[in-house]
This record gives structure tokens, sequence and C-alpha cells, in this order.
């Protein structure tokens, strides 16, 4: 059904409902005028006259209207039933790889708002346009990459951006701090939470915020 129809309150909203409609203005507009029974009909039909043809007797036969379906356009229009047409410029892709690119641009919208929403990727006015734009895209690659290791993990594909944002978020709190235990030196990682720890087992890094002794630098060559 195309969004541009314009419906009366007295226009069926299913072909075969006009049909219906038709045949009882038949019998209740017997004593109508011609007239009355055309703007009646014009009603009733709207925007379906391409699907039905009518005819209004005359000389007092009964019915005084006459309708039946036009049976080649509705086959036709049937035809196009759940189909959409993709029109595209570039003649050498495919017709699957063109479905494919209409699919995929769902995909493009999501990754600029996140660039937009979570990254704050914003207008730029100075000179550094290429840094800055490198590690805004830099980090929604990276942000991309965790939401698919997390779902590899087992996160619900429905619950794993509510589950990467937290887990960031505690990973923001995380503190590398280096102690001094008699004479060795030590790497401890502060405020680790259940969920640090559950979503780096999720990850495959379960060593990653691990305790570890303090490495010596290589001397300078």
């Amino acid at each position: 059904m195309s969004r541009g129809r314009r419906w009366s309150t007295r226009t069926p909203t299913r072909p075969w409902r006009t049909g219906e409609a038709l045949t009882t203005l038949a019998t209740k507009g017997a004593e109508w005028s011609e007239a009355k029974l055309h703007e009646e009909i014009s009603e009733i039909v709207g925007d379906w006259k391409e699907f039905v043809q009518v005819r209004v007797k005359r000389g007092g036969a009964t019915p005084r209207v006459a309708w039946e379906y036009r049976d080649r356009e509705v086959k036709r229009a049937a035809r196009q039933d759940g189909k959409y047409a993709l029109v595209c410029t570039d003649e050498r892709l495919s017709a699957a790889e063109v479905v494919r690119s209409c699919l995929g641009k769902g995909f493009v919208e999501k990754c600029f708002r996140t660039a937009k929403t979570f990254v704050e990727l914003e207008p730029v006015r100075h000179r550094r346009v290429r840094a800055y734009l490198f590690v805004c895209m830099l980090a929604l690659r990276l942000k991309t990459a965790l939401r698919w290791r997390l779902m590899q993990g087992g996160i619900e594909e429905e619950k794993v951006a509510e589950y990467q944002e937290r887990l960031l978020e505690d990973l923001g709190r995380v503190e590398r701090t280096e102690v001094q235990l008699g004479g060795q030196a030590r790497i401890w990682y502060l405020n680790l939470t259940s969920r640090v720890k559950e979503g780096l087992k999720r990850l495959k890094l379960p060593e990653l915020l691990k305790e570890a002794p303090v490495t010596p630098a290589s001397p300078p060559m």
C-alpha cells in the first residue's frame, strides 16, 4: 500500500472490502440519482480505482451499480508484494553484492552514531585534522573489536552494549602502581572489580592485569 494514498472516512482499507461496499451500495442506492451514486462510488473506491471497474446502470435497471475487479491489474500489483527496488550506479556489482551493501548501511550508521556519542567525535577547527580523526577512528575500531570479543565470550547481542560501557567505566578506574616488597619491586593493579575480572576472562585475557615483578629497563645502546 502506498504511503501517499489519501483516504476518505468511507474508503475501505482493503480492495475486497471495496467490493463489499459497492455491493451494498447497489441495493441501498436503488432510488438515488446518478450524480449521487457517482459521488458515493468515488468515496468508496478512492485510490483503489485502478483495481475496480464500476459503472452505473441507466433506464431503471437493477441493481443500479455493476462492478468487477480488474484481474490483470490485481495480478500485476500482487507480483510486487514484498518487493523493494534497489538502484545502484556501479554496474560492476552483482545483485547479491548490492543487497549486501544495502544491508550493511545500518552498521555504518551505528558506527557514526558511536563515533559522535561515545568517542565524542566533534568538528575540528585546527590543522591536525588527520591526526584527530585517526585517533577517533582508532578508538572506534578498538571499541568495535571489544564488542565482538565480548559477544564471542558469551555476552548476548542485546546486552553487550550496556556490558561493554560498564566494563570500560570500571577499567577506567583501575590504577597501576609499583610497590617495594623487601628488595623486590612489583606491579600492582588497584580497583579491580569482579566485572573487570569477568570481562578479561571473556576476552581471553585473564593475565592482563595480574601482579608481576618490575622488569628492569634495558640499558641504552
